[in-house]
């Protein structure tokens, strides 16, 4: 997509690295949605269709593009911010320290979901994308409910948020993407 594409998402462009959190997060749920459809569909199959090989492969497309971008605006722009400032800094087992193992447990629930495919399991991919969306949906609610709003609170300075809105800008300039 472009910048002047008027059907991309405006993530990079008009918002905030809040914002930008939360519209990647919009569009996750939105991919979410597609594969909990996919997986009702293929719990009453006994193999897959080319359309729900086709609607597979644009979600993981989407979310293998994604997911990274999301994650390293967390990982390496969000938290180590909130890492620096109280009540966090030089503590042990923050709300930061959680989502990140949810996001290598993302991962590994990602890899099921391929092998089921590649296996062409109707069953054991229903499963894995049932088991996808659950998690990631529990993930997202606890950072949209909880960790965003206390971060929004704890970097509450303009300037602290326009650095992390050009860090997470950037990010995506740098992998030629637009949205999230």
């Amino acid at each position: 997509m472009t910048p002047t594409d008027s059907t991309a998402p405006s993530c990079a462009h008009d918002l905030d690295a809040f914002g930008i959190l939360r519209q990647c997060h919009d569009h996750i749920l939105s991919k979410l949605e597609v594969l909990e459809a996919v997986a009702v569909d293929l719990e009453r199959r006994a193999e897959f269709s080319d359309a729900e090989l086709a609607r597979l492969c644009d979600v993981i497309t989407m979310l293998d593009t994604a997911i990274p971008i999301h994650s390293a605006d967390e990982e390496q722009t969000l938290f180590p911010a909130l890492r620096a400032r109280p009540p966090f800094e030089g503590t042990e087992g923050t709300p930061m320290d959680c989502m990140e193992q949810e996001h290598g447990l993302h991962k590994a629930l990602m890899i099921a979901l391929k092998r089921a495919i590649m296996k062409r399991d109707p069953a054991a991919t229903a499963t894995a994308a049932r088991h996808m969306v659950t998690e990631y949906r529990g993930h997202i609610d606890k950072e949209n409910s909880i960790l965003f709003p206390m971060a929004q609170q704890v970097l509450s300075d303009p300037a602290e948020v326009r650095a992390l809105t050009l860090a997470m800008q950037a990010r995506r300039r740098a992998l030629d993407v637009d949205a999230c």
